[in-house]
């Protein structure tokens, strides 16, 4: 019968890792009868840990397994010791206990024959299976974040607010309720964030991206409303207009809605709840848009007590005329030789997170590959030069990252950003998309500071 060698050493261990998207694996194999692991073995778990560095580990998988020699008892209680060896690594490497569970099944779970010696070595093994979170990008410009802009409101009057960007929204009276449905009086109070600029959007870890499919942008905002402490929602039926203020040269603009998921916002076309139908869109080319009809200059702190209106008469470049506003409000004479507009009027059934975009040409795309520093393990972005676009690359492997679906012979530039042993690191490459090799981008040492004036020459 063997012995439980506690104190013994591991002649050779091996670890495996293979990446996916959410989940990483590695297998620790061990030597004949022994299960504790030596500190020559530890670094090779040491890289495991690294490769996990600036990822935030939700649940680690641990199963212990053996070769065929020796009884079933032996071997379970091998099996069990081997896995706990491998666990009690993780928890002094700071995982919390808690989110660590440990399987053992001796020998009943081979992968290769016990017939010979380098069957038997793959079949000693500790199965390791890690869930991961990539730490979101707001959370690397935490000390960058953009504050809210807080409006105080009568829910009883039709209310118009004016962001210091330039976002204009107007909600139509009585149309807060909480989110059960009941109608809401009394004050309440809006907060807003613009998101025009490319640092902006990066610096809030947003992308332009819906699902697959890349967009740009002529502007993205979060509004919501609170009253009493309550959060509140637009009443079923009630829609508010929304004129961001940006220059376009695209007629396709339409709206969509920001879904949050692992901390990140996907942009989902927006349909009216009212209807059914897609969100309306006009497009203006007015330099006083923001005024037009009040006699008056945007008021002090963007409030105004009333509806704005926009009086009946003729506005240059006016186009696709479905918006808040009623048709015979203007002349479209001249429409057809528009070709800039600068504001867009949108309407939404929504609060919450709101992007004005259009989808990119799909055609003659590429993957692009980028290889990257694999202990540094940055937050990659592309963004497109002469658009305003920003997507975010995928880990494809240990050391490449991808952006998927991006549209050969764009300008662009390619951007990085991460810690390493509380440093931060940054790097940037403009590029001409083409079917090429990988790309290098390397990153140097460099402060937060700096990094924000680097990330301010992206929105030229």
């Amino acid at each position: 019968m063997k012995k439980l060698i506690a104190l013994c050493c591991i002649g050779m261990m091996m670890v495996s890792i293979v990446f996916a998207q959410k989940t990483m694996k590695a297998i620790v194999y061990f030597d004949h009868d022994m299960y504790r692991v030596q500190p020559s073995s530890t670094a090779r778990l040491d890289s495991l840990m690294r490769n996990l560095k600036n990822k935030e580990i939700t649940a680690v998988s641990i199963t212990g397994h053996t070769d065929s020699d020796g009884s079933n008892g032996y071997n379970d209680t091998l099996s069990q010791n081997r896995a706990k060896t491998v666990s009690d690594f993780f928890t002094s490497k700071g995982v919390d206990k808690s989110k660590i569970k440990i399987d053992f099944y001796g020998e009943t779970k081979p992968v290769a024959t016990n017939s010979d010696d380098a069957g038997k070595q793959k079949n000693r093994r500790v199965e390791i299976l890690i869930q991961y979170k990539d730490v979101a990008t707001a959370d690397f410009f935490s000390g960058m974040q953009k504050q809210a802009q807080v409006f105080k409101v009568s829910a009883s009057d039709v209310i118009t607010i004016v962001g210091k960007e330039g976002t204009k929204i107007t909600i139509p009276a009585s149309s807060f309720v909480t989110m059960d449905g009941k109608k809401v009086s009394g004050q309440v109070s809006i907060q807003l964030k613009e998101f025009y600029k490319i640092s902006d959007m990066i610096e809030a870890n947003l992308v332009t991206a819906s699902d697959s499919d890349i967009l740009e942008t002529s502007g993205m905002i979060n509004i919501e409303a609170t009253s009493g402490g309550q959060q509140l929602k637009l009443a079923d039926g009630a829609l508010m207009d929304i004129v961001f203020k940006n220059k376009t040269t695209n007629d396709s603009m339409a709206l969509f809605t920001g879904q949050e998921k692992d901390k990140k916002i996907n942009w989902v076309l927006q349909q009216n709840m009212a209807s059914g139908q897609l969100s309306d869109t006009s497009y203006y080319s007015t330099e006083k848009l923001m005024s037009q009809g009040t006699g008056q200059d945007a008021p002090v702190n963007g409030v105004f007590n009333k509806t704005t209106v926009i009086t009946k008469g003729k506005h240059k470049g006016m186009v696709g005329i479905n918006g808040g506003v009623t048709k015979d409000t203007y002349d479209t004479t001249s429409m057809k030789n528009q070709t800039t507009f600068d504001a867009l009027i949108m309407r939404s059934s929504k609060l919450g997170w709101l992007n004005c975009d259009h989808f990119m040409n799909k055609q003659n795309i590429i993957g692009l590959l980028v290889k990257i520093d694999p202990v540094l393990k940055p937050t990659l972005r592309l963004v497109f030069k002469g658009l305003n676009s920003v997507i975010d690359g995928n880990y494809y492997s240990e050391e490449y990252v991808i952006f998927n679906s991006v549209p050969v012979g764009k300008k662009a530039t390619v951007i990085g950003y991460g810690t390493l042993d509380n440093e931060t690191y940054y790097g940037a490459k403009d590029i001409v998309i083409a079917r090429d090799k990988p790309l290098v981008l390397d990153l140097t040492k460099t402060s937060m500071t700096a990094i924000a004036d680097e990330l301010g020459k992206l929105n030229k």
